[in-house]
């Protein structure tokens, strides 16, 4: 039973250390297994962040390709449209719209938080030709280049100039005799460097420098004549209008005096400008020039409106592809948060196992620890009772030596048994001898005849039927139990006395006869 317990007890002690095991080991899995899930997740993100960071750049250099290519549209800061005619903010001098509807919007939802006002700003100059106003100073983001020119439409020999309140017609003619060299309108300003083309606004001057005025103006330093009456004509406040464009710039590097309009002398009526046109007509070589120019511009043009048509339409293209993008950046999104959720509630979940484990934990290891104690107290059972067993073992030693020592008192005793059997037996065999003699001396006496009374009671007293089966007490029963003694009596008799009747000794042993 002890070698059991001890079995039952270590085999317990095994499975608690298992239990323990498993138990330290299954939270380690788990949080093992939610780092991969992390680590995918983290993975997924990260590539779909790639995707669209690869979209949107595509979409920003397409966006700058269209800006670089169409020079004359710029993007609005609230809607995003590609517009010529825009206005910028006038305190932050950066945030650009295509209306004043948008620069209103913009400022009411987030750009008065972001706006800050840059003092001395002085690139910014407006130009009040026909109503409208134009920018002519760049941002200082390089991303971007502005072109302000006037809207106008070209059909044949007309240009149509939008913008102002006054819709003006004119034909080639006129525009190249009296009026702007651009537009036709009545000009009452010349190139401050060649003093031959007239403009009536800056945005003419800017749009004919570009287009390839720049490769023609030359400086006339020697023309004291022209010089006397422009400064003549200059109004007394000093109108010179300075172009502060970074590309004019770098174009006129090589060049001493800057680009502006100065006012000429002449009248604003159409005499004057008859004169004017007169004296241009003379250069006939600048006309053709100017000819050759309008057709090139009208075939750049051309091109440049096919060129914004295809633009547009990749533009659109490119805004499908960014609305699918942010479509699928939002479902990622949705995704991210949902399992993001899943890994909170999963977290919460390992969390809970990890509670219970811990609580798991504990109870095993007062379970262990009461084990011990029972083990401890077992073992010291398991001695106590070695120390009773081998306390039996002496005293069972002992009762065999007894034992043995009682088997030889039994032999002896058997022995001294045997001997007292044989005595009385050597005793009856006597006695027999002496009935056997009684009888013949019986046969002696019943030969006499002659003493027939006295023989009569001897021969009742020495009858040998008498004798040799009646009890010598009772005379009534046969003998049938013999003493230690040898002498017998019958058993009503035996049991009653304690020292025979005849020898006078006490009775020890009796002993049961049998008849035969």
């Amino acid at each position: 039973m002890l070698a059991y317990w001890v079995q039952y007890l270590n085999e317990l002690n095994l499975k608690c250390v298992l239990m323990i095991i498993l138990m330290m080991i299954l939270p380690i899995l788990g949080l093992l297994f939610s780092l991969e899930n992390k680590l995918s997740l983290n993975s997924k993100w990260n590539e779909d962040v790639q995707i669209s960071d690869e979209i949107n750049s595509l979409f920003y250099e397409q966006e700058e390709n269209i800006t670089s290519t169409a020079h004359c549209a710029c993007a609005c800061c609230f809607c995003g449209r590609l517009s010529i005619i825009v206005t910028r903010c006038s305190l932050c001098k950066a945030a650009i719209y295509c209306s004043n509807a948008c620069r209103v919007k913009h400022w009411t939802i987030s750009h008065k938080y972001e706006c800050v006002e840059i003092e001395g700003s002085e690139n910014q100059h407006e130009s009040p030709s026909n109503g409208t106003h134009f920018l002519l100073t760049e941002p200082e983001n390089d991303k971007y280049s502005f072109c302000e020119v006037e809207p106008r439409k070209y059909e044949g020999h007309v240009y149509y100039i939008e913008g102002g309140e006054n819709i003006v017609e004119i034909s080639d003619e006129t525009a190249l005799k009296d009026g702007c060299a651009v537009c036709g309108n009545p000009s009452s300003k010349v190139c401050s460097r060649c003093k031959a083309i007239k403009y009536c606004s800056q945005t003419c001057q800017h749009f004919d420098w570009r287009s390839g005025h720049k490769f023609q103006c030359l400086v006339q330093k020697a023309n004291s004549t022209e010089a006397a009456i422009v400064n003549q004509g200059r109004p007394a406040n000093g109108n010179v209008v300075n172009l502060t464009n970074s590309n004019e710039v770098q174009d006129d590097a090589h060049s001493s005096s800057p680009l502006r309009l100065e006012f000429y002398s002449g009248k604003t009526s159409s005499k004057a400008l008859i004169r004017s046109s007169m004296s241009q007509v003379a250069t006939n070589n600048g006309q053709k020039k100017v000819e050759d120019q309008l057709r090139s511009l009208e075939e750049e043009l051309a091109k440049i409106k096919d060129e914004n048509m295809s633009l547009l339409s990749e533009r659109g293209e490119w805004e499908v592809r960014a609305r699918n993008s942010i479509d699928r950046l939002y479902s990622f999104r949705k995704e991210n948060d949902h399992q993001l959720l899943i890994l909170k509630h999963e977290n919460e979940l390992m969390s809970n196992a990890e509670k219970q484990a811990r609580q798991m934990t504990n109870s095993l290891s007062q379970r262990l620890h009461c084990l011990q104690i029972a083990v401890e107290s077992g073992v010291e059972e398991r001695k106590k009772q070695e120390e009773y067993i081998h306390m039996l073992q002496n005293e069972c030693a002992k009762v065999k030596i007894e034992l043995q020592e009682q088997n030889k008192c039994i032999k002896r005793l058997t022995l001294d048994l045997d001997k007292t059997t044989q005595f009385p037996r050597r005793k009856t065999e006597e006695t027999r001898q002496k009935l056997i003699n009684a009888l013949s001396e019986i046969a002696a006496v019943e030969s006499n005849a002659n003493c027939a009374e006295v023989s009569q009671p001897i021969s009742l007293s020495r009858n040998p039927t008498f004798t040799k089966q009646g009890c010598s007490i009772c005379l009534a029963n046969e003998k049938n139990m013999a003493f230690g003694c040898g002498h017998m009596t019958c058993l009503e008799c035996g049991p009653k006395i304690r020292e025979c009747h005849i020898c006078r000794r006490q009775i020890t042993s009796r002993i049961r006869l049998f008849p035969n």
